[in-house]
């Protein structure tokens, strides 16, 4: 889905968000369950991003960077430099108040704009200031529908990869169960050089646990596996989360992780910080579909009467064939 007019192409592969909207919302009314990707409320806060900003005082312990979303109604309705002023000022407010943090220097501070319902981070923009953020806004905002959304969220400086966390409930273990593989993922070199010389977006290469320490650690084994340990505990946090929705913890869902390495002797080993929540179809960076598949037909089949068989055990995880060496261990 996309809010975006001009992307509605045969060839882009998109579906204009409120058609997609009205077609899943009646049939859910007439008790067709969606199960590919998730229920209408689920997949909108999900692939709308909507969950980001509206953490509050849970924010902190979830490991969400300060966020405030800003629309396109409200950009047209106050112009870029008032809706720009303001969601500055917001995510000052939260960083003193649910991060206990020092307000930064307006002209200095360093954010990163996304846009909802945009994939791949082909909607992602890095800005620094009050101008920045004008830029950013005007440019991912332009031509999208009036409750289009962007996010304006603090940036993670030192940001080194990604770990994701790949989630599966597995109903036959039980019905809060799940299973996870942790997979990490390198960064592309920096693409938006002229708007900042090190802001880099996740590409879709796996790195191995030796890789990774050789490449973010300088070798360190040890801080790999406690970085694991970290990424492994906030997902289960997520997941208790996302339990609370409305319309049920989702079957399937990826948790992406910003982890970043602060200068020598200024800070832990390594922070981690969430970046996205992807729905069922996402993908899934390289692991064979099969534990995926698995768990979507167990959830296609509750609901109604027991059926013999089900729910499946789901089948572990593992590479598809075709992957190079490089995506193993």
């Amino acid at each position: 889905p996309t809010q975006r007019p001009a992307l509605e192409r045969p060839a882009s592969g998109c579906i204009a968000e409120p058609a997609l909207r009205t077609l899943m919302t009646g049939l859910e009314a007439e008790g067709i369950r969606t199960c590919w990707p998730h229920p209408w409320p689920l997949y909108h806060d999900l692939a709308g991003k909507r969950w980001v900003s509206r953490m509050g005082a849970r924010a902190k312990e979830l490991q969400v960077p300060p966020t405030v979303a800003v629309t396109r109604e409200a950009l047209d309705r106050l112009g870029a430099p008032a809706v720009a002023r303001e969601a500055l000022q917001q995510l000052q407010k939260l960083r003193q108040e649910v991060y206990s943090s020092e307000a930064l220097p307006e002209d200095a501070y360093r954010g990163v704009v996304k846009l909802s319902y945009a994939w791949t981070g082909e909607a992602v923009l890095p800005f620094k200031g009050q101008a920045g953020l004008e830029t950013g806004l005007l440019k991912l905002l332009d031509g999208a529908l009036p409750e289009a959304e962007c996010l304006v969220q603090e940036r993670i400086e030192n940001v080194r990869c990604e770990m994701r966390v790949f989630c599966c409930r597995d109903r036959a273990k039980g019905p809060d169960v799940y299973a996870k593989e942790i997979l990490r993922m390198q960064l592309h070199a920096p693409r938006h050089q002229a708007l900042c010389t090190s802001f880099a977006l996740c590409s879709g290469r796996s790195l191995t646990a030796e890789e990774m320490a050789t490449q973010v650690f300088g070798g360190d084994r040890k801080k790999v596996e406690a970085a694991e340990a970290e990424v492994n505990r906030l997902a289960s946090k997520w997941l208790d989360w996302l339990r609370e929705h409305p319309s049920g913890q989702p079957h399937v869902c990826r948790l992406d992780f910003l982890l970043s390495v602060p200068p020598a002797g200024k800070g832990p080993d390594f922070e981690l910080h969430i970046c996205e929540i992807t729905e069922c179809g996402g993908s899934p960076c390289g692991l064979d579909v099969s534990t995926r598949t698995t768990a979507t037909l167990n959830e296609c089949m509750q609901g109604g009467e027991p059926l013999e068989g089900f729910p499946k055990p789901l089948p572990p995880f593992h590479w598809e064939r075709s992957q190079p060496s490089h995506r193993s261990g």
